[in-house]
Order: structure tokens, then C-alpha cells, then sequence
């Protein structure tokens, strides 16, 4: 799920003698890699340098999706090389990422009758980067007017579920005063 680190850790086996420097270790797009199993990644996409040369003893790599991999389906090749060596490359298992789920409330809304328009407002169960606006169907007569989603949205990265409210308008108060005239 997007936003999530990956639990599903696979992890590989380097190592490497008479080298000239360390050992790279290049993870494929939307993939993350570290020799300290669930700590210290490196982030989506970045390198980590295993050894500094001569002899690099057995290092395992872990392997996982970054948690900022936008929603698809991700594989590819590790690249391990070394300054002089031949590189070498180590197939990721195809790994999907799914849209996070957010809901979205609108907030029930009342304006008297004549009065200016209220920005539409809602809950949301987490932050998301939301864009678009939020609508509600025409009509300025006393009454209850639905509010709808509009082109409100929460990004690819996001599976939004959205429930509607009421606008209501209700009647505006009107203050009569008697004036008395003498019609002599």
C-alpha cells in the first residue's frame, strides 16, 4: 500500500576479492537496499557501498520496496559493481504496489437565504495531497442541495471513498414593523 514500507524483505549475498574499491549495490526503480536488514535503507533508488576493497567477506542486502514508490507493478535488476570488476546482477521479484485508501466526509452546510456562499468543507481519515474542489448542485431558493465529490481528489497514489452532505438554505428572517398613518 502506498505510504507503507514494504514487509516482504528479499535479500541477496555479495562478495568479492582483490577488488579495487568497494562493492556497489544498485537497486532498480521504486526499490530501496541496506546490509542492516530493517534499518538504515538508503532510500528509493539510492546506492549503498558495500566494503572498501581487497576483500569483501559475505554481506547480505536486503531488498525491499521504498515506501514512497508511487502505485504500480516494479521489477528489475540489482547492479553490484566494483571499480575493475565485471558487474553482476540480481533479479528483484516483481512487487505491486496498491493505491492507500482515504475517506472523505463533506460537512453539512447552512447559509440563510441570500447570503454569500460558504466554501464546501470535509473530514478526510488522514492527509493526502488533495486537489480539485469539492461542488454541490445549483439552486439559491430556500431548500437542501446535495454536495458532490466535483473533481475533488486525492492523486493516483490514492483510492478515495467519498460521501456526500446536504447545503441546506433556509429562510431569512424578516422583521415587519406597523407605521400608522392618520388619513384625515
Amino acid at each position: 500500500v502506498y505510504g507503507t514500507t514494504s514487509t516482504n524483505l528479499t535479500s541477496f549475498t555479495v562478495s568479492g576479492a582483490n577488488l579495487a574499491a568497494g562493492i556497489t549495490v544498485a537497486p532498480p526503480v521504486g526499490f530501496e537496499v541496506s546490509v542492516a536488514n530493517t534499518n538504515n535503507f538508503a532510500g528509493k533508488g539510492n546506492s549503498i557501498l558495500v566494503g572498501s576493497g581487497g576483500t569483501v567477506a559475505n554481506t547480505t542486502v536486503f531488498v525491499r520496496l521504498a515506501a514512497n514508490t508511487d502505485v504500480g507493478t516494479y521489477s528489475g535488476n540489482i547492479v553490484c559493481s566494483s571499480v575493475g570488476a565485471t558487474d553482476a546482477t540480481v533479479a528483484t521479484v516483481a512487487s505491486t504496489v496498491s493505491a492507500r485508501p482515504v475517506s472523505v466526509t463533506a460537512n453539512l452546510l447552512r447559509k440563510t437565504y441570500g447570503a454569500e456562499e460558504p466554501e464546501l468543507t470535509y473530514n478526510a481519515s488522514e492527509s493526502a495531497p488533495f486537489s480539485g474542489s469539492l461542488t454541490r448542485t445549483a439552486g439559491e431558493n430556500v431548500g437542501i442541495y446535495a454536495i458532490t465529490q466535483g473533481d475533488f481528489s486525492a492523486g493516483p497514489n490514492y483510492s478515495l471513498s467519498f460521501t456526500g452532505n446536504n447545503f441546506e438554505i433556509t429562510r431569512k428572517s424578516l422583521n415587519i414593523t406597523p407605521r400608522y398613518r392618520d388619513w384625515e
